[in-house]
């Protein structure tokens, strides 16, 4: 096995599932795994933690119907229900700020559900992203409020330029009545990661797609496959259902390998898109050109990083450790200087719980930074084991 301990029933099913959603084939290795006998509580668990409750439901639908308990599609109806309910918002939303002259690309979510599975009730997903230009934030910001979205991001001061400060380059919002929640981003990644992928670039090449009866604005593959791989990087890879939607979108074969990786290199993340690759590949039998394969053997720290993040997908998310998360993802970066604006992001950059506590004005923003410091240097402290000499 790819692991560094032994798999548990459980997450050996969940995987048996995963693969043959993704690739295909016989049932052979899902009813093996099933019938070498598992907890169910635990797999139920495992499951909507990895984002993966519809997958198994239909998997296993597939092939043990009979023996499916009534929790498991119990929970399958309501995910169903909840991503319907998130597309219907997900279209006003889109029609809104179209006639408002704002354009938004809808990420992740219903978007992905319908790109890579076909099926919007077979991708978990809890919220919706949205990706709008930079300076319309703030009039998207006042249309939202007017369909009951409430703001839940914490801004340290009360103007529209405020929003803009978020270290992670987005804004969350709760819409009143039905709960969906909704992330507005101006960028596709943090700008303290290697690659913020917000270059005109972006936007330059939109596809489009059809999402509930319309047609929406779409990443193109190539910028999603680097979306998803970057996204997956910066989070450990910690939920195999990111892996499921790089793996599906490489199973549909529409990608230009050479664009992907020339750009991967452009943007200074291609040792992390090479880890997505070579994690789908590994995982779920996604299939790989040789030209891939051999960029994968030229960096050595590929398969290091491979290695870790196979040791570690599966443990709970209580034993995490932030740092060795912040590690992993300094080797994920190329250059010294993505390695040093990781650290200042992660490090300095104050974040909404900064802000809520002191509640600063514009002029006296700079206070942030040092108190971020001490209010980091007092929680590692805190958690330090302290061992008598």
């Amino acid at each position: 096995m790819f692991f560094g301990k032994p798999m548990t029933p459980e997450s050996d099913l969940l995987l048996a599932c995963a693969r043959r959603f993704v690739a295909g084939g016989e049932a052979g290795e899902v009813l093996r795994a099933f019938c070498r006998g598992f907890d169910w509580e635990v797999l139920l668990a495992m499951a909507e933690r990895h984002g993966m409750t519809a997958l198994l439901n239909h998997e296993l639908d597939d092939v043990c119907p009979e023996q499916i308990p009534a929790e498991l599609r119990a929970r399958f109806g309501r995910q169903a229900r909840s991503n319907l309910i998130h597309t219907a918002v997900l279209a006003r939303v889109l029609d809104l700020l179209d006639r408002n002259g704002i354009p938004a690309v809808p990420l992740k979510g219903p978007a992905l559900a319908v790109l890579a599975y076909g099926d919007l009730t077979l991708r978990s997903f809890s919220d919706l992203d949205l990706l709008i230009p930079r300076n319309d934030v703030a009039r998207a910001m006042e249309l939202l409020a007017g369909m009951w979205f409430r703001l839940e991001s914490g801004l340290h001061w009360t103007c529209a330029s405020a929003c803009l400060r978020s270290k992670e380059g987005e804004l969350s919002f709760r819409r009143a009545g039905d709960g969906v929640r909704l992330d507005l981003h101006w960028r596709l990644l943090p700008d303290y990661f290697a690659s913020s992928l917000d270059g005109e670039r972006v936007w330059e090449h939109l596809g489009a797609m059809r999402l509930a009866g319309r047609d929406v604005p779409a990443l193109s593959t190539e910028d999603l496959l680097l979306f998803l791989c970057a996204h997956g990087s910066k989070h450990r890879w910690e939920c195999l259902g990111w892996l499921c939607d790089v793996a599906l979108l490489l199973q549909r074969g529409e990608i230009d390998w050479p664009l992907l990786i020339a750009l991967a290199r452009d943007q200074h993340i291609e040792r992390i898109v090479l880890l997505g690759l070579r994690l789908a590949c590994d995982l779920l039998g996604s299939p790989l050109p040789d030209a891939v394969r051999q960029a994968i053997d030229r960096d050595g720290m590929v398969t290091k990083l491979v290695d870790e993040v196979l040791a570690t997908i599966f443990l709970p998310r209580a034993e995490a450790s932030p740092v060795k998360d912040g590690l992993l993802n300094l080797r994920m970066l190329e250059r010294a200087s993505d390695k040093l604006r990781f650290l200042r992001g992660l490090l300095i950059t104050p974040t909404e719980a900064e802000w809520r506590r002191l509640l600063l004005p514009p002029a006296l923003f700079f206070l942030y930074y040092p108190y971020r410091l001490a209010r980091l240097a007092r929680s590692l402290f805190a958690q330090a084991k302290w061992q008598p000499s």
